[in-house]
């Protein structure tokens, strides 16, 4: 299981505003950060860039890359940004992400053909919300899968993201046990392989007991990563949280254990 930081992000109100401003030190620290803790890959978060969105897309690009070779995952749904961000960068790249909504399909589905890039697709319904039947959700990965293979991008170049959701909604604890079924059961479903992510921190979204989020997130965590989960994108700052994200790793690696 590998370990994506989900650290830059622009709710963090310093790198919002060196985004706005084009300043990269607090975004060089963040990553440098990040990568200090041996993770394997930066998700670069920037929000909905209503203004100038490809030129800070390229500019966080840039800025990440002068500091980190670690895969970076451009996380937007504005399809320019994204396409921006994929012409100036040199590391390996995986688009976060796509759904089934028909913008996104159109928009977003043939910059990972024409950029060589890896996809990250959210389990989510036409009109993008989160399906509750576990049925439903199954379902939602073949047809990406469908569309994928028929737009001509490689199976492995896919990323399925059964999508965590938070404990506090009403059908929380319901669905997020059916997204460990779901990891279970996505290669007999889709015929093959399948790699997964997904984001950790929604579990415990709007929780402000931070040592119930701590407990929880390094409860589920094992629980995902055991179901299959193959990248966990996470805050890699809360030590407790990734120091389980490790004991994971070394248990489940197929190495000899030392």
């Amino acid at each position: 299981m590998k370990i994506i930081s989900d650290t830059l992000q622009p709710m963090n109100p310093r790198i919002q505003a060196a985004i706005q401003e084009e300043e990269p030190g607090p975004i060089r620290k963040v990553v440098q950060s990040a990568a200090a803790k041996g993770i394997h890959g930066i998700d670069i978060n920037c929000g909905p860039l209503s203004k100038e969105p490809e030129r800070k897309m390229r500019f966080l690009v840039e800025t990440v890359q002068h500091e980190t070779r670690l895969p970076l995952f451009l996380d937007t749904t504005n399809a320019k940004a994204i396409e921006a961000g994929l012409q100036v960068c040199r590391n390996p790249v995986t688009i976060n992400g796509l759904s089934l909504e028909p913008a996104k399909l159109e928009s977003i589905l043939p910059l990972a053909l024409a950029y060589d890039a890896d996809i990250v697709g959210f389990l989510l319904t036409e009109a993008g919300q989160v399906p509750r039947s576990l049925d439903e959700r199954l379902g939602i990965a073949a047809r990406l899968f469908h569309e994928c293979s028929e737009a001509g991008i490689p199976a492995q170049r896919l990323l399925i993201d059964p999508i965590v959701v938070p404990l506090l909604w009403a059908d929380g604890l319901e669905m997020n046990r059916d997204l460990l079924a779901i990891l279970k059961l996505l290669p007999e479903v889709l015929g093959h392989p399948v790699r997964t992510i997904a984001g950790l921190s929604n579990l415990t979204a709007g929780i402000r007991d931070m040592e119930r989020k701590m407990a929880l997130e390094c409860a589920f965590l094992p629980m995902m990563a055991c179901a299959g989960l193959k990248e966990a994108l996470m805050n890699v700052n809360r030590a407790d949280t990734l120091a389980v994200a490790g004991a994971c790793r070394c248990l489940l690696c197929e190495t000899v254990f030392g």
